[in-house]
């Protein structure tokens, strides 16, 4: 298997084979052929590939490096009734995990006692089972373990694009409503004062956007009795995903085009218009310069500015040329360096607009004023009965988000409006 550098360099060379064809049209003065066309969409598509590879091997490699996170073992109970405290330590997540997935596959007649009480207990000081779910009630609810929820949490963080944004991520203990204050006081300066002369009252302007917390369900997942009786593989780990993936779609849906009625509102519909193009379905270099000054040098970090585009919108910004015929886009050469445009990260995300006549495809500023609100809890909650004629058990999982971009005035996203 080759490693991160070697894909990073394979990467590099696939880079300058896209520039030579490219290159090569213009030498000429005339637009690419069909040839040439089909060539660049092979080499995009190779880029893309091995974007997703280089991502995929340095995750490996981190995991594979980092030493193993290991809890610290106290003392462990004999039983659940032996007066003595549960062990909070490896043995007991492991008891807790077991007993979770023998709760899957079984139900509740499944569990003894043991498992029962590891289950059902909700303490303040148990860090290896913290109460992630309402409780046990007769529609089959139960808590979920931390080692789930972290699942559920992984798989929604490699889906969707407003997560990997730089967005900042609020986890809550209670889904009340939040408000968050801003203020602008950008219109106002200080002033000269005369000796002796009084100074004049100018106010703060004051305002809040409030995060609630929307209800979001990961539909029905059906699974037969058969598969959770004989699994040979984590079923635990296969379940999560299935519900993780269905929820990380929709709310980063939410989270990019939301309408803010009843659910969070979308990052292009908080974002300012920053640069109309002048052509349908394209944009040139100066409307991309145009928009990275639209937004104002306070937000133009290069740690936390980022672009966000579909995908195919990227595939044509990888064409673009400055001034001095200089790619906009750069590939990331040493590990951990990230590609860039414009000497920017971007984060390529497919439920953004594509280029089309009145839609807002392309956005650029600061994503960490984008804020995303987690209520801690993952409810799973399991139906024996509704499909027991099927020999099938449903499960359904609910969280609850939300997302704004929390501006004061100062418009830190600004987006391209299409002709």
């Amino acid at each position: 298997m080759a490693t991160s550098v070697e894909l990073r360099n394979q990467r590099a060379t696939t880079w300058e084979r896209f520039k030579e064809i490219v290159d090569g049209a213009e030498a000429e003065s005339r637009a690419p052929n069909a040839e040439e066309k089909e060539n660049v969409s092979k080499v995009n598509e190779e880029l893309d590939s091995l974007d997703e590879r280089i991502a995929n091997q340095e995750r490996l490699e981190q995991t594979r490096a980092a030493p193993e996170s290991r809890n610290g073992s106290g003392p462990i109970a004999a039983s659940p009734d032996d007066g003595r405290q549960p062990d909070t330590g490896e043995e007991r997540t492991e008891k807790l995990n077991a007993a979770f997935l023998t709760y899957l596959r079984r139900g509740m007649s499944g569990l003894n006692d043991e498992q029962r009480t590891l289950l059902a207990t909700r303490q303040s000081t148990d860090v290896d089972s913290r109460a992630l779910a309402v409780g046990v009630d007769t529609a089959g609810g139960f808590l979920v373990p931390d080692d789930f929820q972290k699942r559920i949490e992984s798989a929604k963080l490699w889906y969707g694009g407003m997560r990997e944004s730089g967005a900042t991520i609020l986890p809550t203990e209670s889904g009340n409503p939040m408000p968050m204050p801003t203020d602008n006081d950008t219109g106002n300066t200080g002033e000269l004062v005369g000796e002796n002369q009084a100074v004049t009252e100018q106010d703060v302007t004051v305002g809040q956007r409030v995060l609630n917390a929307y209800f979001y369900s990961s539909r029905e997942v059906r699974v037969p009795y058969s598969l959770l009786q004989d699994a040979a593989f984590p079923i635990e780990s296969w379940l999560a995903d299935k519900l993780a993936e269905r929820i990380g779609r929709i709310t980063n849906l939410h989270f990019t085009t939301g309408s803010g009625a009843d659910r969070p509102t979308g990052i292009t519909i908080d974002s300012v218009l920053g640069v109309t193009a002048a052509a349908t379905g394209a944009v040139t270099t100066d409307e991309l310069i145009d928009l990275e000054h639209a937004v104002d040098r306070a937000y133009r970090d290069f740690t936390r500015c980022r672009w966000m585009c579909h995908d195919l919108t990227l595939r044509e910004l990888r064409q673009l040329k400055d001034g001095e015929g200089r790619y906009l886009w750069q590939p990331g050469i040493q590990v951990g360096n990230p590609n860039t445009l414009f000497g920017y990260q971007y984060v390529v995300n497919n439920d953004m607009p594509r280029m089309t006549t009145g839609l807002r495809a392309i956005l650029f500023g600061d994503f960490s004023k984008y804020y995303i609100r987690d209520v801690v809890g993952f409810t799973l909650l399991t139906l024996r009965e509704r499909h027991a004629e099927n020999l099938q058990v449903a499960f359904i999982g609910f969280s609850r988000h939300d997302g704004k971009l929390v501006d004061a005035g100062g418009s830190p996203v600004q987006h391209i409006l299409m002709a």
